[in-house]
């Protein structure tokens, strides 16, 4: 039986440290080309984050998902930064 990570003993807290985590990445990648930050985010958090999240309990399939989908985030909050006017001179 399969249970949502927000339902999880630990899962909300897992989640709000992940959206943090994501909002700080966006801000410090503010103004940089999209290009980069792909190469920077694969590099490191597309191969840190798996195992680190397989040695946590995660299945393979599950901790890449996460990985992946937290590149999304942190591209997008970028974008939503960068739309607001932040870090455009």
């Amino acid at each position: 039986m399969k249970v949502l990570l927000k339902d999880a003993k630990g899962g909300k807290g897992f989640i709000a440290a992940c959206l943090e985590a994501v909002d700080d990445a966006a801000l410090a990648f503010v103004g940089e080309p999209d290009a980069k930050i792909m190469a920077h985010l694969e590099a490191t958090l597309m191969r840190e984050l798996p195992p680190r999240l397989a040695a946590q309990g995660f299945d393979a399939d599950t901790a890449a998902l996460i990985a992946r989908a937290m590149v999304k985030a942190i591209i997008g909050q970028k974008h939503e930064l960068e739309s607001n006017g932040l870090g455009i001179a």
